[in-house]
């Protein structure tokens, strides 16, 4: 069976609005590092696997 609370309207409408919930700015410091952190190491394990051997497909006569 479902419930229907008669006086919904009443309550969404005309309670007090929630109080926002703000994040301190040492939260969102620690969220940038830690992207920052990821895209660098992610660039750093790309250029250490597939930089030595960047160049091989290329010939000769285009390293010029």
């Amino acid at each position: 069976m479902i419930y229907i609370d008669a006086g919904w309207y009443q309550k969404y409408w005309f309670s007090e609005r929630p109080r926002p919930r703000r994040r301190s700015a040492a939260v969102a410091a620690t969220r940038f590092a830690v992207v920052a952190a990821v895209l660098c190491g992610s660039a750093a394990l790309i250029e250490h696997y597939h930089g030595k051997d960047m160049w091989q497909g290329y010939q000769q006569w285009e390293h010029e």
